[in-house]
């Protein structure tokens, strides 16, 4: 089995420290406002829920990111603290390399950017709908799958390319 990181670049860790120390902020201020303006206490279950959502978002999708894909005679696998996702070999059709520009314009349809990564279902006028396990927007690998496009970063993306088509005994 080949395993391939999955690093973040420079942008991913600056929208990760963004969104974090915004909700944190954002979440401190909402549990302390009951406290600061006494009055109608209506508000105060939400008040006191929100740090708890953005927490349960923080948890949720630091536990979806990907942090490695491996590559085995019997599947590639996006390698994630929960739910790991599996490719069998079998169901991938091709597997290149994805030109920097591929991703111009893309639109998230369901899922998180920016915060651990960037995951879930994306659409973009070239490649259409796709799903998306990266941490990176470089160097990205494109499988053609019997289920869809998937879209991952893994690192180096040209290793990781060669090993499946080796894999796959040059038919991917």
């Amino acid at each position: 089995m080949l395993r391939f990181a999955c690093p973040w670049d420079r942008s991913l860790k600056a929208s990760t420290s963004l969104v974090l120390l915004l909700l944190l902020v954002a979440g401190t201020a909402l549990a302390l406002l009951p406290w600061l303006h006494a009055g109608d206490s209506r508000a105060v279950p939400f008040l006191h829920a929100f740090p708890l959502l953005a927490a349960g978002l923080a948890a949720g999708t630091w536990l979806l990111s990907p942090r490695a894909v491996t590559v085995a005679p019997g599947a590639v696998r996006v390698e994630r603290r929960a739910l790991p996702v599996v490719i069998p070999m079998a169901a991938i059709r091709t597997v290149q390399l994805l030109p920097p520009e591929a991703l111009r314009g893309t639109l998230r349809t369901f899922g998180c950017s920016g915060l651990f990564g960037h995951v879930g279902f994306y659409w973009s006028r070239q490649l259409g709908a796709f799903r998306m396990y990266c941490t990176r927007g470089q160097e990205l690998v494109l499988l053609e799958t019997d289920g869809g496009r998937v879209v991952i970063s893994p690192s180096p993306a040209e290793a990781f390319v060669d090993a499946v088509r080796t894999l796959r005994g040059g038919r991917a």
